[in-house]
């Protein structure tokens, strides 16, 4: 049975699919939700990105900058009737995400897709694959709209 489901957001064009969808599982199954930001540390951005990559993630860091971006999405999880709690943490976004699932005892994990290709992921790998690697749960992987 599923009671906990952790939902790593980015505030990202992914979010509100990612949102969508963990409403969908709460609802079905009674289930809390969580909403985990992580602020990637310092180093674990030391590889040069394109001006692409670089303008989507200074877009994701001003929406949730003062963190009232995700209090929005809990308080509009809430408002439905749902249980939602909001997390925000620091570190190495991958390990970190393991690292909640497992201290919550997370049943599922919503993870969104950004979907920066086959190089990107064979350089630099991909917070969503590694989350699905090392996962204590059930992991389900939501496209971002570029994915298709």
């Amino acid at each position: 049975m599923i009671h906990h489901i952790l939902v790593p957001v980015d505030c990202s064009c992914v979010t509100d699919a990612l949102v969508e969808k963990a409403k969908e599982c709460a609802r079905a199954f009674n289930a809390e939700i969580c909403l985990l930001h992580v602020e990637a540390e310092p180093e674990s951005s030391r590889f040069s990105r394109g001006p692409e990559y670089e303008q989507d993630e200074r877009a994701a860091k001003n929406a949730c900058a003062d963190y009232s971006h995700l209090n929005d999405i809990k308080d509009s999880i809430s408002t439905g009737g749902l249980s939602a709690k909001a997390v925000i943490l620091q570190g190495d976004v991958t390990e970190i995400i393991l690292q909640e699932a497992r201290q919550s005892k997370a049943d599922l994990i919503i993870i969104g897709s950004h979907g920066h290709g086959a190089l990107y992921h064979l350089l630099l790998g991909s917070v969503s694959e590694g989350v699905l690697r090392e996962a204590p749960c059930p992991v389900m992987i939501v496209p971002s709209r570029e994915d298709g």
